[in-house]
């Protein structure tokens, strides 16, 4: 390995998409960057395109790796299974709908420094309906404090950070996970309080997160009849984490503990208006009485229930978008 063009290991979970796939290994093998391990994990596609794709490519770049799975593994094992495989220095996931500019992995690779990881300004687009815009992301930086990086960072929680560029020893905790829904959004809040944090080159637009269909399809982990996600999880992950940390204060483990409560009640109340309604709708009865100027807030909550006085704060704060830092 080349100490001035260390390797670069890009893992591409394929299930049953070819022309996604072919979008993907076009973006990846286009790459300023050529010092690239490229591996295909074939969920085993019932589809034989998919592998056709991968062998055109696989026969025109000898840094291409196909691997079809006898069986289905499912995404958790997938994902798994393709940084096991990785041997370089730094890793990343492609996956086979989003999109990256050919400078993508020679800006990471220049910008990422100390940090765990880098990513930069991205924007979404739905090929269905042809539309495209900027995402909004969070103001990170390695001059912040992990306090107001996490903070920051969960006013959005976008789960993009997951598809970001890594430095592989840096991610194998990864490995030992058992995976949950969002848990792409618990992946950054543990790279920003475990690890040295992510590099946001915010000057930079080099990625696309990309869905086919017309509307976002819901992908849970563990799929069940009256429920789209199963959200607890997510929140009992975040809190952990939070309570364990030996790099914040008592009072900051408590702002941002409270801070993740908020924001799993606004996840509950958009991801399951539709399939449960009722409480749903209390999630967002409760965010409502949280905000300061709520009057129920002011007459009753603030005086007689003292845990909730914690909420005021971080609600907004989080209303403000942090804009005071």
């Amino acid at each position: 390995m080349d100490i001035s063009f260390p390797l670069v290991s890009v893992g591409i979970p394929a299930y049953n998409k070819p022309e996604g796939l072919r979008r993907t290994l076009k973006c990846i093998t286009q790459q300023t960057y050529k010092n690239l391990q490229i591996i295909i994990s074939d969920d085993c596609s019932p589809d034989k395109e998919t592998e056709t794709v991968a062998r055109e490519f696989m026969g025109k770049d000898p840094r291409i790796r196909y691997i079809r799975q006898q069986k289905n593994i499912g995404a958790e094992s997938n994902f798994k299974f393709l940084l096991k495989k990785a041997a370089g220095e730094y890793f990343m996931w492609a996956a086979d709908d989003d999109e990256w500019d050919q400078r993508f992995i020679e800006v990471c690779i220049q910008k990422i420094g100390n940090c765990s990881s880098a990513m930069p300004s991205y924007k979404f687009v739905n090929r269905a309906k042809k539309r495209e815009f900027g995402m909004n992301i969070p103001d990170l930086s390695p001059q912040y404090g992990v306090y107001r990086n996490l903070r920051n960072y969960l006013i959005f929680a976008p789960s993009a950070f997951m598809y970001g560029f890594h430095k592989r020893a840096d991610i194998l905790w990864f490995l030992k996970w058992e995976l949950f829904d969002a848990w792409d959004h618990h992946f950054a809040s543990k790279l920003l309080l475990d690890c040295n944090g992510i590099m946001l080159i915010r000057d930079y637009c080099g990625f696309t997160v990309g869905i086919d269909t017309e509307e976002y399809i819901p992908k849970p982990i563990h799929p069940r009849p009256g429920r789209v996600f199963e959200h607890y999880p997510l929140f009992r992950h975040d809190v952990s984490l939070i309570a364990s940390s030996k790099k914040l204060s008592i009072i900051e483990k408590i702002k941002l503990v409270n801070m993740v409560f908020l924001v799993f009640l606004d996840g509950f109340a958009n991801c399951e208006k539709n399939a449960r309604p009722i409480l749903a709708k209390l999630c967002r009865f409760i965010l409502v009485l949280s905000k300061p100027q709520s009057v129920f807030n002011k007459a009753f909550i603030v005086r007689h229930i003292p845990f909730l006085i914690i909420f005021r704060k971080p609600y907004k704060t989080l209303k403000d978008k942090f804009k005071n830092g």
